[in-house]
């Protein structure tokens, strides 16, 4: 992790309640900016599971 005391993505997934999120794909995975760790891993994610996910993660991100 890159910020010291950042979150586990377990903690970020049970703090969102994703659990409960049955009609849309989800996914975190923990990842380090500094040491570009983890980045690949949610890029192919979002290859993976087509134009909806992807569409949907950047209306996420918009909100933030």
């Amino acid at each position: 992790m890159d910020v010291r005391d950042a979150l586990s993505s377990v903690k970020v997934s049970q703090l969102l309640c994703l659990e409960n999120v049955k009609d849309k794909p989800w996914h975190i995975c923990a990842s380090d900016a500094v040491k570009g760790e983890g980045l690949l891993e949610g890029v192919d994610w979002l290859q993976g599971n087509g134009r909806r996910s992807t569409r949907s993660w950047f209306q996420l991100t918009k909100r933030v």
